[in-house]
């Protein structure tokens, strides 16, 4: 009769299940934390969509408008517009600006010497405004934030006007309305986009 070593045997049963135990419990562990860093990533992209060189914040609007994060800049400097070459841009319009004034939230700060208004969404998400003036021919003229919104007809009959987004900084608080502007003045331009 043959005689079986059951250390050995219990031995090799061990080490196979310990094993497969180990080895399952790391690729769970592995597919929980890609999962995880999966979704963090997906939360961040939703945040901030960029495409090309400008980067949309989705801010929760019910039109599901997703607001670019900065004025355009061209290499590396803001871009002042008249109108004819702005509307050719993905500019808002006058109801996208007022679904942002009536759905956000709107602070007042200063960054050094420049004052800005922070937007902040439905979601918590946030985009600043900061003041940038525009330009009458060769002048620059401080006068808040200011960017164009696409317009279908002038502001009044027989003018050159076009409606632009203006943003007043008064008495601590930032004031947002809309203002009509000569289509030759050069505004700053803050572009929008539809979620897909």
């Amino acid at each position: 009769m043959e005689t079986i070593d059951i250390s050995t045997k219990a031995l090799e049963y061990a080490s196979g299940k310990a094993v497969a135990s180990l080895t399952n419990a790391i690729e769970q562990a592995y597919k929980d934390g890609y999962l995880e860093g999966f979704k963090d990533g997906k939360e961040r992209a939703d945040a901030q969509i960029c495409s090309g060189d400008v980067n949309y914040v989705d801010l929760g609007l019910p039109s599901g408008t997703l607001w670019a994060d900065d004025y355009v800049l061209e290499d590396g400097k803001l871009l002042y517009c008249a109108y004819g070459e702005a509307e050719h841009m993905s500019l808002p319009t006058q109801k996208q600006w007022d679904e942002l004034q009536r759905n956000c939230v709107w602070k007042y700060g200063f960054d050094g010497d420049s004052k800005f208004a922070k937007c902040i969404g439905l979601n918590g998400r946030m985009i600043r405004f900061r003041e940038r003036g525009k330009y009458e021919g060769d002048k620059m003229r401080q006068e808040g934030s200011l960017f164009w919104i696409l317009s279908e007809k002038s502001s009044s009959p027989g003018e050159n006007n076009r409606w632009c987004a203006k943003i007043s900084f008064e008495r601590g608080q930032a004031n947002q309305n809309s203002v009509p502007c000569f289509v030759g003045f050069e505004l700053p331009v803050r572009l929008v986009k539809t979620r897909e």
